[in-house]
């Protein structure tokens, strides 16, 4: 299931990440994040803080304005297979 999928994942991360997310929580984001107690269960589940961004239903279209505007980002982006269809 995806709880299982989040913990298996944060298992297998490197340790400099993962004293990261230890300090500073998940956020999520999309428009799913905004499911209601979906954060505290995630939180509960993982035993780490977990709260939904702000503005998550943007975070998608903000991070992709980002990469676009940096030639470097872009370029790796590509790279790694990473394609967009708009």
């Amino acid at each position: 299931d995806m709880l299982e999928s989040m913990r298996e994942a944060f298992e297998n991360t490197p340790p400099e990440l993962a004293a990261d997310i230890l300090e500073r929580g998940v956020q999520l984001s999309g428009g799913g994040s905004l499911l209601e107690g979906l954060a505290k269960r995630i939180g509960d589940s993982l035993k780490l803080p977990v709260r939904a961004s702000e503005e998550p239903q943007d975070d998608v279209a903000a991070g992709a304005g980002m990469i676009a505007a940096d030639e470097r980002l872009f370029a790796r982006f590509v790279q790694t297979g990473c394609v967009i269809e708009i």
